[in-house]
This record gives structure tokens, C-alpha cells and sequence, in this order.
């Protein structure tokens, strides 16, 4: 897996937007695009794609992005901010 695209734009809790592309032996696989780097009061996770809606007058997000176990979502979040770093206008501290 490989970030891509980064845009460093930040809005509200958003750092900025990537994609990711996966790859396998050697071949371009699939682009997972639409993810965004966020930070809130200095704590800093990834949140995937997400579709909104209206529940009782809410809104709420679907996310498409999903993990089983808390261990691979944190797993998945380190690598991914580790590709990140160099992109960011600033150091962040994760």
C-alpha cells in the first residue's frame, strides 16, 4: 500500500486528502480514494471514504472503511501516517 495525491488543505478537523494504491507483484492495484488525515485537540487518525445521512434530523457518516479489530485499524493508521510525514507543510506529531 501507497499514499497518493496528498493535498495538504486543511478544513476543520482536516489536515489534508490522499489516496491510497495498492499494489501486487509488481502490478498497479486498486486506487482507494477520498481518505483524509484528521487532528482534533492534537490527536491525529485517518478517516476513509464516507457516505452522509440524515437520521432524526443528524447527520451522520457511513464509513466504508472498516476494521475488524482495534489492533489492525492502529496498525493500518501508523503505517499510513508514516507515509504522510513527508508531506506535511508542517512536522505533526504522530
Amino acid at each position: 500500500m501507497k499514499v497518493i495525491n496528498v493535498k495538504n488543505e486543511p478544513k476543520g478537523c482536516s489536515v489534508c486528502t490522499f489516496d491510497l494504491q495498492y499494489d501486487a507483484n509488481g502490478l498497479k492495484g486498486p486506487i482507494y480514494r477520498d481518505h483524509k488525515l484528521m487532528n482534533k485537540d492534537g490527536k491525529y487518525w485517518i478517516s476513509g471514504p464516507a457516505r452522509q445521512y440524515e437520521k432524526d434530523g443528524i447527520k451522520k457518516y457511513f464509513n466504508f472503511l472498516q476494521f475488524e479489530e482495534d489492533p489492525h485499524k492502529w496498525a493500518f493508521e501508523k503505517d499510513v501516517m508514516t507515509q504522510l510525514k513527508p508531506h506535511m507543510q508542517t512536522t505533526a506529531p504522530f
